[in-house]
């Protein structure tokens, strides 16, 4: 499958944070996957390596495949939980995915963190 451009935004679902719209060549429509928690923080959101760690233990039991960019689970894996800053995360896909054009597009969760 031929990515030419993902755009990662606000979601609309109010059970999902971010929604990942896929443009692939010759397709007239993207591939749209919702993720991430609406309530939950983030390494995105405060850089807070233990809560990073604990994530990491607690999804690798879960087996996802973060290695296809077209799940919910590689998405939040990369996007929340990898960098706390938009223009690292973008590098980051498009090297790693070769996904030539990445642009995001979100905020920072205020969400009181405990």
């Amino acid at each position: 499958m031929d990515i030419e451009k993902l755009i990662i935004k606000e979601s609309t679902s109010k059970n999902k944070r971010l929604k990942a719209l896929f443009y692939i060549k010759n397709r007239k429509n993207p591939i749209i996957r919702n993720f991430g928690s609406p309530n939950a923080i983030t390494y995105f959101d405060l850089k807070n390596d233990s809560k990073r760690l604990a994530y990491i233990a607690r999804h690798k039991e879960l087996n996802e495949n973060w290695n296809d960019i077209l799940t919910a689970g590689a998405l939040s894996y990369h996007v929340l939980w990898q960098f706390d800053n938009i223009q690292k995360i973008e590098k980051l896909i498009n090297r790693k995915f070769k996904i030539p054009i990445v642009k995001i597009t979100i905020v920072k969760n205020k969400v009181k963190f405990n």
